[in-house]
């Protein structure tokens, strides 16, 4: 989803939650939060974040020189030197 404009992710998060609106019943005054609860939904940002995590964790469990592997690995020796400074 990080490829999608700021509009579009805004789209979709808006029909992410009427379906959610339709499942549980509840009305637009709702509160997203109490909305995504009830309906057991994550925010579509918060799937993305979860998906590249397990992605990332994937990554760094390959042996192999992939380019996935190498990217991973730089990532976390980025995070590394940030933490240290």
């Amino acid at each position: 989803m990080s490829v999608l404009s700021d509009n579009n992710l805004k789209k979709l998060e808006a029909q992410h939650r009427a379906s959610a609106r339709i499942i549980t019943g509840c009305t637009k005054s709702t509160p997203i939060a109490a909305l995504m609860t009830e309906s057991d939904f994550l925010l579509l940002a918060d799937q993305a974040e979860n998906v590249t995590g397990r992605l990332h964790k994937r990554a760094l469990r390959h042996c192999q020189d992939t380019t996935i592997a190498l990217a991973a690995r730089r990532s976390k020796e980025i995070t590394r030197q940030g933490d240290a400074g």
